[in-house]
């Protein structure tokens, strides 16, 4: 493939301005014109409280499910799953068979438990069944994973935007940290679902646009598949299936199974997307929000994975990493996009804002649910075992915000260490999530189905009369409270 333009042109510049002052301008939008955010419940999870003092359901079903779209579909995602399939095969496509296990798991298990108990965070619950010791420690999991795998992805398109113009990775980071720290924090969840709405559809525009003009350039579909397919990165797809060494990169059992668990733990027990489920107003749009993320994921998941099909196609002679064209080989779809797109002014910089939009949609997601997560299991239960008092609604929000922030910066911070870990960004991610995920799935996975499980942390009485509250025919049944 021949090179076209290496650097951004002015037009370029301004489309991304436009998609992050679009991003900020809703935040804003959100904090000073809608009505709300006067409270902790209307800031953290876009509501207000019912009779019980528990967060009332308020957001919309179509908002609520492309945000849980925008926060699977990160710049790691836009990035990384290419680039997978350009290194090691097609086979990563097996990867969307998972969602097929993990999503009705959550929409008829997780999501109508958390429903039912109607906690503020998911790990309150851990609290309710083994006793704070393990909610703290929960939640502190929880905090180091989302921590870390935002820095990942706030990382992901500094690098990019390093690599198409003459902006250091270090001024992108703070520029993009800023700008998504500075929604959230005004913003609260609303501001969060309705930009994670607008940043899916820049997603889906900047990838196909890319895919379109990718498979033009080498001659069409039919001659993009046979370079695919004479370079062997169709030929492991069939193969896994009947592969059961434990050696291999990618088999049939370790995406479907092994990539159900994954996914499981972030849709069905990450505070991050359960939040979304429990803001809306009844548990039946929870559940089809699920279920309308299960062909969503499907498609875009196919969709990144033939573009990293197209990426080999346009380099299967010229590999950009080899001819030393790029230093890291996460940057290679960058560079695909400046030879694909570059004589067109203003479309490299659609596709940049695509993979800044992923970025912010996810940090975005994260900042908010951790804000919510260190007030209600570390600030609030501090702060009443100090004063003998619950703490007022106005300082809540205070402390939210500031939480907010001061996550924002910390993420800024750790996306500085990221760049030096020598792995794609994909490996850092799945590492991040297998030694976090996998054992709080199970942990809750133990709470929820093994009553005999709390021999040396028995429920408290306190914790059998707030769930006899709830639902007392439901929540006896499921662990045997009789």
């Amino acid at each position: 493939m021949t090179n076209a333009a290496t650097d951004f042109h002015w037009a370029d510049y301004l489309v991304l301005a436009a998609v992050l002052a679009v991003s900020t301008g809703i935040g804003f939008y959100t904090a000073c014109c809608l009505k709300g955010q006067r409270t902790t419940s209307e800031y953290l999870h876009g509501g207000t409280l019912d009779c019980w003092g528990i967060v009332g359901r308020q957001l919309q079903l179509f908002p609520v499910s492309m945000s849980v779209l925008a926060s699977f579909l990160s710049a790691v995602s836009v990035l990384g799953t290419p680039l997978e399939v350009y290194l090691n095969g097609a086979s990563f496509a097996l990867f969307t068979l998972s969602f097929f296990i993990s999503v009705p798991l959550t929409a008829h298990v997780f999501i109508p438990f958390f429903y039912q108990l109607k906690v503020a965070t998911v790990y309150e619950y851990l609290e309710l069944r083994f006793g704070r010791l393990i909610r703290l420690m929960g939640s502190s999991v929880f905090s180091l994973q989302m921590v870390f795998y935002m820095a990942i992805v706030l990382y992901a398109p500094a690098l990019a935007l390093s690599q198409v113009s003459n902006l250091s990775t270090h001024l992108s980071i703070v520029g993009l940290g800023i700008v998504c720290t500075v929604y959230t924090v005004m913003g609260g969840l609303r501001a969060v679902v309705y930009t994670d709405t607008f940043q899916v559809f820049i997603i889906l525009s900047g990838v196909l646009m890319l895919i379109i003009k990718g498979i033009s350039d080498v001659g069409g579909f039919e001659e993009m598949w046979r370079r695919a397919s004479n370079g062997g990165r169709l030929d492991d797809v069939i193969n896994s299936v009947f592969e059961p060494s434990l050696t291999i990169r990618h088999t049939f059992w370790s995406l479907t199974i092994g990539g159900a668990i994954t996914t499981l733990s972030v849709y069905g027990i990450n505070q991050t997307i359960v939040q979304r489920y429990l803001a809306v107003r009844k548990l039946s749009h929870a559940q089809r929000a699920a279920y309308l993320n299960l062909p969503a994921n499907v498609f875009m998941t196919l969709l990144l994975c033939l573009l990293g099909l197209v990426a080999y196609a346009c380099y299967v002679h010229c590999d950009p990493y080899l001819t030393g064209r790029i230093k890291a080989f996460d940057q290679l779809i960058l560079v695909m996009v400046m030879d694909v797109l570059g004589s067109y002014p203003g479309l490299p910089g659609l596709f940049l804002a695509c993979i800044f939009s992923a970025s912010l949609s996810t940090v975005s997601s994260g900042v908010n649910a951790l804000a919510l997560v260190f007030l209600e299991d570390f600030v609030k239960p501090t702060y009443t075992a100090i004063r003998h008092t619950a703490m007022t609604d106005e300082l809540s929000i205070v402390i939210s915000k500031t939480l907010a922030l001061t996550f924002g910066l910390v993420t800024v911070a750790m996306a500085y260490v990221t760049g030096t870990m020598d792995q794609t960004l994909v490996q850092i991610t799945f590492m991040s999530f297998g030694m976090t995920g996998g054992p709080l799935l199970g942990l809750f996975l133990l709470a929820m189905f093994c009553p005999c499980a709390n021999a040396w942390a028995r429920l408290t009485q306190k914790g059998s009369q707030y769930r006899a509250g709830v639902d007392g025919h439901y929540t006896a049944r499921l662990y045997n409270l009789n």
